[in-house]
């Protein structure tokens, strides 16, 4: 025994207690050592023009490598086993099957028992596509969720649970949990949801993580750590009756992606965004479209840098009578569609700080502001703009628009651009470049009271 372990220390052997294996082993089988672990006299081996032979012996290359270098490639911080006080509750309004996420792909099945009569009952489940089906039996409706093992990931773990009507969240353990995204996606029973404890310190996405949860009526996220969050898009996507959310501890440094993040938010009549920094976010599109409660947008200190379309950004806010987007810094954008269609209660819009050198798109961008008295585009500057159709549809109560540093040098049709504008009394389009235009249709339908139109 004291020869063997000399044997071993002297050749470097190195043990792994869960393959049961040492290098030895594989090294012993391409003849570099004898049996008794002492060097051959010859290490080098002897050449053969056998070519299976050199094949194996690569292969055995190969593998010893690989052997070395496990020990690195291992979980740092492996997770830890759990005693069964993580766990989740939940109640459904029906018996019948349910569709649980199993993280299947880390294997890591939660257990699942029916509470009824003081008696934890074990559920038959079967997994299918990574979820759990569970078959609600003897009309007991409350479930038990629990884990073996911490958990890294709880996307889409209740995804399309229609059924759902609580979920008590107290005692799960989220503290290993980097991907939150979908997470309660489409509980469209869910009227209100705990979150208190939940720990968010590790979580990097969070795309989904309520969308269509068309039940729940309020939303407080003030313990909610988003400093590592980078996904927030379609976050209260279709929370059609969510009338108060608090995001006032919210930190959005590291944050990329907004775009449809309240989009259809219908009920929402204020929503306070002090806290946001958006210094790094590339995606805005349709992030308060839809939100026809809201009637008071700051935006003041948002930063837009990095910001290249406003697609329906502010579609169909039609309760919306003030928004303000003094500081917005748009050197990249490049799509203005359907930006503030159908704002109609908006009467004042201030966009001169905007930058549209780049922007080609301009489609409907102010369409059904009826309201608006005031819209100041004194530094709308556009040498790129190709399409402008529709672009001041229906501004009916507009009776002055500034177009004096529009270049519309490359636009091809005018179609509907000033089309019920009714108020406009004079309308100077002297600059206007109309060469490239092949479609003029109703470009100046309805303007009953205009008296001059100015234009070469």
């Amino acid at each position: 025994m004291q020869n063997q372990s000399m044997a071993q220390r002297r050749k470097g052997d190195i043990s792994y207690p869960n393959l049961n294996i040492s290098l030895i082993r594989f090294v012993n089988n391409i003849r570099y050592y004898n049996v008794d672990g002492n060097l051959k006299k010859d290490s080098k081996p002897q050449r053969d023009n056998n070519k299976p032979i050199k094949i194996l012996n690569m292969l055995n290359h190969i593998l010893i490598l690989y052997l070395f270098f496990l020990p690195f490639v291992v979980e740092d911080n492996p997770r830890k086993l759990l005693d069964g006080s993580s766990y989740i509750i939940f109640k459904t309004n029906r018996t019948g099957n349910i569709s649980i996420f199993s993280n299947e792909y880390l294997g890591e099945y939660p257990n699942i028992q029916i509470l009824g009569e003081n008696v934890w009952i074990s559920v038959t489940n079967e997994v299918i596509r990574g979820y759990y089906l569970i078959n609600s039996v003897n009309n007991i409706n409350t479930f038990k969720l629990s884990w073996n093992k911490e958990i890294n990931s709880t996307t889409n773990m209740f995804k399309d649970c229609t059924d759902i009507i609580e979920i008590n969240i107290a005692n799960f353990n989220s503290s290993r949990v980097t991907r939150m995204n979908q997470m309660f996606f489409h509980c469209s029973s869910l009227s209100s949801l705990d979150l208190t404890n939940f720990n968010t310190s590790l979580v990097t996405n969070m795309e989904g993580m309520f969308k269509e949860c068309s039940s729940l009526t309020s939303l407080i996220l003030t313990n909610f750590n988003t400093s590592l969050v980078y996904d927030m898009s379609d976050m209260f996507s279709g929370c059609l009756t969510l009338s108060f959310l608090d995001l006032s501890s919210f930190n959005t440094s590291s944050v990329l992606h907004m775009s449809d993040m309240f989009y259809k938010c219908k009920s929402l009549s204020t929503l306070d965004l002090s806290s946001f920094n958006t210094s790094k976010v590339t995606g805005i599109i349709s992030m308060f479209a839809y939100c026809t409660s809201l009637t008071t947008l700051d935006l003041s200190h948002f930063k837009t840098s990095f910001i290249t379309s406003l697609m329906y950004t502010f579609q169909e806010c039609t309760s919306l009578n003030s928004l303000k987007l003094f500081n917005f810094d748009t050197p990249r954008l490049r799509n203005m569609y359907c930006s503030f269609d159908n704002c109609k209660n908006l009467r004042t819009l201030d966009l001169s700080n905007f930058d549209t050198s780049k922007v080609t798109n301009m489609y409907y961008t102010f369409r059904t502001c009826s309201s608006l008295i005031s819209l100041n585009l004194s530094n709308f500057i556009t040498p790129q703009l190709e399409i402008m159709e529709g672009m001041f549809y229906e501004c009916s109560s507009l009776k002055l628009i500034d177009l004096s540093n529009l270049n519309t040098s490359l636009v091809t049709s005018m179609r509907y651009v000033f089309s019920k504008c009714s108020s406009l009394r004079t309308l100077n389009l002297f600059n206007f470049d109309t060469s490239l235009v092949t479609n003029m249709e109703n470009m100046f339908l309805s303007m009953l009271f205009i008296k001059f139109i100015i234009y070469i």
